[in-house]
């Protein structure tokens, strides 16, 4: 950018509604639709069930044509230590303390110890400061604040390093006062952009504070915190530019909860790193992702919206000591890649709608779930989560790459879960009391691909209302980590082949390619299994481990048994108790061609009782094997509605 005859654009920040009434959370998700601003282009709205739609816009002040900052003509603020010149108009030094008092632009060089730049201009005036390799370093102030001015326009000059600096404590002019608290801090509308170098070092409290929209479209900024490390109390949006922040409190923080339209967090574009202690986004009302590349690692929340977050596009790395995204309404992802390095739950929301884009999650407890506010499902290992359905609470996936990972529950809703489009490969865990999917509502599957996997003493599946079938198998022995799942139809064409990461008992596939009347081979390691599809669940195996088994009810869907026990390593089926074993042709291709017995066939969900299951009708029915019961020393007659006691040998008691 050149010295003379700078120009500058009064700039229209355009921002998202965000905020709905109280209300609406009580009967299900809110999705925002807002209209975004000039650098990109408007992002694409659904309509869902259970979705009511609200739009608007956030305007600043500035609405009006392109305008220049004194036609070219500059004010040169130089620092010479404990002393700065001036030369030009608007501005005024005291010793290193420099008053701006009127609108135009400002070019700051050199270094300015112990005093600081305050802007103190009319409502309507814009100011811009060119840094033009200065460093300001404030004893007890911040290094700029901008007590009041139409709008604050920070440019970086080309290819320079600039510094700025508070001090570890304020001395206020009156008593009682808190602001400003950060090393650059503004009233007003501030907005940063230019190629060159900014470090930021908020001793205090916060790095950049503005009261009104913080905008950064372009440069390098390295910012250090005591507390937060950018702060919009209206609106942050970021569009450009490299940032990387470490911060005490929260990354990035947008804090407005009295108007709707305001208190949003918006990105782009650009770079942002950012190592928080405690939140690395936080929005009262939104948070959206349209471009960008983001890396956060923090000790609570990675993203937090106390409302919505819509993430369309970018490259967003997380680590999270709690939620990697949580949002107290919606969390909507259509686009980009979301990777989960660390978490203790991965997206959490009350309602969450995934359309498109690749997520892999790793977590301590569930990779995606569906609560109000604070629910949990009881941590790693726990006998579930509450058995009562949450209101207006339910995942739905209609597209995108899901991949998860979970000691807890992989696809967890205290509410509904639907199943309609993408891929989804869902780890659950290996040790019992959680499974890889679990829905406390309806759970239903209707196109997609799906292979879920993990212990079988909580596992549960869609429910027979789905109209795409299910494959269901509960081994005999628990599977290594490592094993290979493999499963093709009757000529060959390989429907999946994926490696397992960690020990697992139980898997669940459905694809649109499984047909009603056909044959499917399943090979697990050692483990050669031939099903054939005839209604919607179609289940081999009993759990063999103890503790909860989910079984959703109504269908007509039967269970599936492998034939009995024959002779040598390639034999297809070994006997399995309660049940009468079949010998089976030795060789894979003998297996491939036969078609196994039915064996005992149980209508999931029916009201009479089957032989050896102990099947009850209802939904999410559970059943609970006695030992667990005793060993927990939990009394029947505690449970709740719905949920029944079997003896070891498996009947109704």
């Amino acid at each position: 950018m050149g010295r003379n005859g700078l120009k500058y654009r009064k700039l229209k920040i355009f921002g998202i509604a965000a905020g709905l009434a109280g209300v609406l959370f009580l009967a299900g998700c809110t999705k925002t639709a807002g209209q975004n601003g000039s650098k990109t282009g408007a992002a694409g709205t659904s309509e869902t069930a259970g979705i009511q739609e609200a739009a608007g816009t956030q305007d600043t002040k500035r609405t009006d044509a392109d305008s220049s900052f004194g036609d070219g003509e500059e004010t040169r603020i130089t620092g010479n230590g404990t002393t700065v010149a001036i030369e030009g108009t608007g501005a005024a030094a005291d010793g290193a303390n420099v008053t701006i008092s009127s609108s135009g632009t400002y070019r700051l060089t050199g270094n300015i110890t112990g005093g600081g730049v305050v802007v103190d201009a009319g409502k309507e005036d814009e100011v811009c400061l060119i840094l033009d390799g200065v460093s300001i370093t404030s004893a007890d102030y911040s290094a700029i604040y901008a007590s009041q001015s139409g709008l604050l326009t920070i440019v970086l000059e080309d290819r320079t390093e600039n510094r700025v600096s508070d001090g570890n404590t304020y001395t206020y002019p009156q008593t009682g006062e808190d602001e400003p608290d950060a090393a650059i801090f503004s009233k007003d509308d501030v907005v940063f952009e230019g190629n060159g170098m900014l470090t930021v070092s908020g001793n205090y409290m916060n790095g950049i504070r503005g009261k009104d929209c913080l905008t950064i479209n372009s440069g390098t900024y390295v910012i250090e915190a005591a507390e937060d490390g950018m702060k919009g109390k209206d609106a942050v949006e970021v569009n450009g530019g490299e940032i990387t922040i470490t911060a005490g409190s929260d990354g990035i923080q947008s804090n407005n909860n009295g108007e709707e339209d305001k208190g949003y967090v918006r990105i782009t574009g650009g770079t942002t790193a950012i190592t928080a202690g405690k939140k690395g986004i936080l929005a009262e009302t939104l948070v959206e992702v349209t471009g960008g590349i983001i890396d956060i690692n923090a000790q609570d929340d990675g993203i937090h919206s106390g409302k919505n977050v819509r993430l369309f596009s970018g490259e967003l790395t997380l680590s999270a000591g709690d939620d990697a995204v949580h949002s107290d309404n919606l969390v909507e992802v259509s686009g980009g890649t979301i990777i989960v390095e660390q978490s203790r739950e991965g997206l959490e929301g009350l309602c969450l709608e995934i359309t498109g884009g690749t997520i892999q999650i790793n977590s301590e407890d569930d990779g995606i779930n569906a609560a109000r506010g604070t629910d949990t499902s009881g941590g790693p290992n726990a006998a579930g989560g509450s058995f009562g359905a949450t209101e207006g609470a339910y995942i739905r996936i209609t597209g995108g790459n899901v991949k998860i990972n979970a000691s807890g529950d992989g696809i967890d809703s205290n509410g509904d879960l639907y199943l309609e489009g993408g891929t989804v490969l869902a780890e659950g865990p290996a040790e019992g009391g959680n499974g890889a999917l679990d829905y406390n509502g309806t759970g239903t599957i209707s196109g997609g691909t799906i292979l879920a996997v993990g212990s079988a003493g909580m596992f549960q599946t869609f429910s027979e209302n789905s109209s795409q079938p299910m494959l269901m198998v509960y081994f005999d022995e628990m599977q290594d980590a490592g094993t290979t799942i493999s499963i093709k139809d009757g000529l060959g064409n390989q429907l999946t082949e994926t490696e397992i990461s960690k020990p697992f008992e139980a898997l669940l596939f459905s694809s649109p390619e499984l047909k009603t009347g056909e044959t499917y081979y399943i090979e697990a390691g050692e483990q050669d299994i031939q099903m054939a599809v005839d209604g919607i669940l179609n289940q081999y195996g009993t759990p063999s481990s103890g503790g909860f088994r989910r079984i959703p009810g109504g269908g007509e869907g039967k269970l599936k048994e492998r034939p009995g026990a024959g002779t040598g390593e390639e034999n297809f089926g070994r006997t399995q108790e309660g049940r009468e074993g079949e010998n089976a042709e030795g060789s894979r291709e003998g297996r491939r061609k036969m078609q196994p017995e039915a064996g005992i066939a149980d209508n999931i969900g029916s009201e009479s009782e089957s032989e050896g299951t102990g099947n009850v009708s209802g939904k999410a029915s559970v059943v609970v094997i006695q030992e667990t019961l005793l060993a927990g020393n939990l009394p029947e007659e505690s449970l709740p509605e719905g949920i029944h006691v079997l003896g070891s040998s498996g009947s109704m008691e």
